[in-house]
């Protein structure tokens, strides 16, 4: 944390003190750059992530009232660049999270398969669920579908071939390829 970052102040909670803790923003002047500063939203967004992180070891487990983690808001909707980042920092910081199903059953993989699968950014994420969990391919969700389901469009040997990548000692490709 920079200067700016650091503790200001303290507030009692639950008897104990707890830091509050400020993270500098630099806002975005969108009426220079119409589509505003990508990087620094990008930037924003990881910092954030991490700060919340730093300050709360636990909060990449917090759950709202429909059951979803963070990693699921991140992975909700369309897959961009800073999305997707923040995802690959809370699997990071806690893998166990890639388990998480929310009160339908969809794990924050289902979210990102279902609404956005095509996109480039999906398959970096497939790659790190399946470091967090190997079966993730093939969990099913409250309707009946697999990861591998919901990417029905894709052929068959993409899905293998994503598989694959994240566990080359899988089918002897270890052996094979070193």
């Amino acid at each position: 944390l920079d200067d700016d970052e650091k503790d200001r102040d303290s507030k009692v909670e639950g008897g104990s003190e707890v830091p509050s803790r400020t993270l500098s923003l630099r806002r975005v002047d969108t009426t220079e750059n119409q589509k505003g500063d990508y990087q620094s939203v990008t930037e924003m967004l990881l910092k954030a992530v991490t700060a919340t992180l730093n300050a709360y070891s636990d909060a990449s487990g917090v759950q709202d009232i429909f059951g979803r983690t963070p990693l699921h808001s991140a992975c909700m909707g369309r897959l961009t660049e800073p999305r997707t980042k923040a995802a690959l920092v809370l699997l990071e910081r806690s893998p166990q999270i890639a388990l998480v199903a929310d009160k339908v059953r969809h794990t924050a993989l289902h979210l990102a398969a279902r609404a956005d699968h095509e996109n480039p950014c999906f398959r970096t994420l497939v790659r790190a669920f399946l470091v967090a969990d190997e079966h993730c391919m093939s969990r099913i969700d409250g309707s009946g579908k697999t990861v591998a389901d919901l990417m029905g469009k894709v052929p068959q040997s993409s899905k293998e071939s994503l598989a694959l990548e994240a566990h080359p000692h899988r089918n002897g490709l270890a052996s094979a390829t070193g």
